[in-house]
C-alpha cells in the first residue's frame, strides 16, 4: 500500500506550480478535453489539491454548482479574440485548472 499524500507539501507543490499563461498555451488541452476552469470564487489552489488527492465527492459537489466546468463551447472562441488575455493556471496530470486573472 501507498503512504497517504502530504496533504501540506502536496499543497505547497501546488501553490509553487500556479502561473500565468496565454490563450495558445491552452489550445491542445481543450481539444483533449483536459482543461477546467475555476470559477473565481474557488480558490485555483483548493481545486488542484482536491484533484490530486482524488476528493470525488468535493470534486463532484463543485461541478454540480459549476464552480469547476469544463470550457464551453464559446469561450474558446472568446479567449482568442482577447489579445493578450493570461490566466493562472496549474497543472494535475492529467488535467490543467484555469482561473482569469
Amino acid at each position: 500500500m501507498s503512504e497517504p499524500p502530504d496533504e501540506p507539501a502536496l499543497r505547497q507543490a501546488l501553490e509553487a506550480g500556479v502561473g500565468p499563461v496565454f490563450f495558445s498555451d491552452l489550445a491542445a488541452h481543450i481539444r483533449r478535453g483536459g482543461l477546467f476552469v475555476v470559477e473565481p470564487e474557488l480558490p485555483l489552489v483548493d481545486a488542484a489539491l482536491a484533484i490530486a488527492l482524488n476528493d470525488t465527492r468535493t470534486v463532484s459537489a463543485w461541478l454540480d454548482a459549476g464552480r469547476l466546468r469544463r470550457p464551453t463551447e464559446e469561450e474558446p472562441t472568446a479567449w482568442a479574440a482577447q489579445e493578450g488575455l493570461t490566466f493562472d493556471a496549474v497543472v494535475v496530470q492529467p488535467f490543467v485548472l484555469i482561473a482569469l486573472r
